[in-house]
This record gives structure tokens, C-alpha cells and sequence, in this order.
């Protein structure tokens, strides 16, 4: 993956999977630095392989990162197993705002991590949030 980088540094593909198989090795700075480059990558015109078929002939206007949000949920997690708190709660907020994020363990995620930090009122507006129903989403996607 270094060779990879290192040859195409815009390579995101890349740049992801080192960061995976870093926090899989439980090398956790490292792995935080190859995500958040990989999100700096994901709003540049990075090089990809999973996100570059077209399927109509609409004009493109945008480039579109399915993987984008998920790195936001990983990276609150490895923040909060790194004791820095205030950076996992506003990459667990991003995740929670996308389309992807927002599912009920996910929210209580969140309401420890404030938990955590003392901020009751915070933790308490989260998980009434959290307990509350979203008429816009299924309601299977309510509860994961």
C-alpha cells in the first residue's frame, strides 16, 4: 500500500486501505493520519477505483464518495479509544448528518461519548433523539 501511494499519491483506494490495516494493527495515530487524509483526498479529484462508473449520461457536476461519511464513524471511534473526546463527538456528528449515519446505536454512541465528557444535557437531547422516531427513514434503519 505504501508502494501504491507512493507511485499515484492521489490514490484513495489506497490511502484507505493502509488506514484499515492500520487500525487493524492497532496502530492507532497512524491509522487516524491515513484516514484523515483520506478524507482531505475524498473532496479533492483523488484517484479511485471503486467510485469511477458512470451509469447515465447526465452531465457529471459533482463526483460522488459512497465511502466519504463511513470514514467520519471510524475515525470518531478511534478518537474515542484515544481519550480525545471533542474529536470523536464532531466526526460521530458528521457521520449522524449523513444520509448513511443516524441509526440508533450510532446515536448512543454518541450520547456516551458526551456522557463521558460530562456534558449531561447534550448526552440527554441525543439520546430523546435518539428514543425518538424519524418518519424520513424505514423503520429498520431506525433501529440499527
Amino acid at each position: 500500500l505504501h508502494h501504491a501511494i507512493h507511485l499515484q499519491s492521489h490514490f484513495l483506494d489506497a490511502h484507505r486501505a493502509l488506514a484499515a490495516a492500520l487500525e487493524g494493527a492497532r496502530r492507532l495515530p497512524e491509522a487516524i493520519a491515513a484516514y484523515e487524509r483520506a478524507l482531505r483526498l475524498g473532496c479533492s479529484p483523488a484517484f479511485t477505483l471503486s467510485d469511477k462508473f458512470i451509469t447515465t449520461r447526465a452531465p457529471i457536476t459533482h463526483r460522488v464518495d459512497r465511502k466519504h461519511f463511513e470514514i467520519y464513524r471510524r475515525l470518531a471511534r478511534l478518537y474515542a479509544r484515544q481519550g480525545r473526546l471533542q474529536d470523536a463527538v464532531t466526526s460521530y456528528r458528521i457521520w449522524l448528518a449523513s444520509a448513511q449515519g443516524g441509526g440508533f446505536l450510532d446515536r448512543l454512541q454518541l450520547v456516551g461519548m458526551y456522557a463521558r465528557q460530562f456534558r449531561l444535557k447534550d448526552a440527554l437531547t441525543t439520546l430523546r433523539a435518539a428514543m425518538t422516531p424519524n418518519p424520513s427513514r424505514p423503520a429498520n434503519e431506525r433501529l440499527g
